[in-house]
């Protein structure tokens, strides 16, 4: 990963309005979006705004039936969780680091990656039996996310949409482990990363993706030129707001807590 020089583009903006039907209530949002051409990593602002207001509301919703959501900014009980990212994605947290100021950037960041990703090498080729079993065959590796600097997310802000996506209803104590899927998870109507995968193959014409977040460095450099292209951005951001409304048009009911 190159913490590449940012370049500020002095841009006009237009207002862009959405409405998706989130917990049987409709959810209006307006975005602003650029008035020159994008690149795929400029509509990660839109998707952060839409997924924060999608989860709060499922929040909103578990809280009015009682249950109790222990979440919230310091607690990394989760951090060791595989972490998909969508190519949009990817592209813009290579951008957020580059365009920190050096103050900022902890110099041990690029080394955690580094160390991740070998363990990832040298336990050899994940399951294909699923997701699930993906999933707890990267929490048996116990890694932290390189993101975490002193048990805190160096990056809270500007975290992944599945980091944004993922809350419980069950003590912390439940998340740690090597079992992903002991806690009571409070399941999402749409999955906004895989969201942002569809954008991008809608975009490129290549398969989605998801790439774990400890390699993200090596898809970056072997993707160099992902993040050169550039689109319409109403156009870009009315397709993400299509496909995420097509998702939540076929999810089978409301967000339940759920368990393993």
């Amino acid at each position: 990963m190159n913490a590449r020089s940012a370049t500020t583009r002095a841009r006009s903006f237009k207002k862009f309005t959405a409405s998706f039907m989130v917990c049987g209530r409709p959810l209006e949002m307006r975005f602003t979006v650029p008035n020159a051409p994008a690149r795929l990593c400029d509509i990660i602002p839109l998707a952060r705004k839409l997924t924060d207001a999608i989860t709060q509301r499922v929040i909103d919703q578990a809280t009015q039936d009682g249950l109790h959501i222990p979440c919230k900014s310091g607690c990394s009980a989760c951090c060791n969780y595989l972490v998909p990212l969508s190519p949009p994605e990817l592209l813009r947290l290579d951008e957020d680091i580059a365009n920190r100021p050096a103050s900022q950037l902890h110099k041990n960041l690029y080394a955690r990656f580094g160390n991740a990703m070998q363990r990832i090498v040298h336990a050899g080729a994940p399951p294909t039996e699923g997701i699930i079993s993906v999933s707890k065959w990267y929490a048996e590796l116990e890694l932290s996310c390189p993101l975490l600097e002193s048990d805190l997310c160096s990056m809270y802000a500007e975290r992944p949409m599945s980091c944004r996506q993922h809350v419980v209803c069950s003590e912390p104590v439940h998340c740690e482990g090597a079992d992903p899927d002991q806690g009571q998870i409070l399941e999402m109507p749409v999955n906004t990363s895989k969201a942002l995968a569809f954008l991008a193959e809608e975009l490129t014409g290549k398969p989605a993706q998801a790439v774990m977040l400890p390699l993200a460095p090596h898809w970056l450099d072997t993707n160099l030129d992902s993040g050169k292209a550039t689109y319409p951005p109403r156009l870009m951001a009315k397709k993400f707001a299509r496909i995420v409304r097509e998702m939540l048009s076929t999810a089978s009911r409301e967000p339940l807590a759920r368990s393993a």
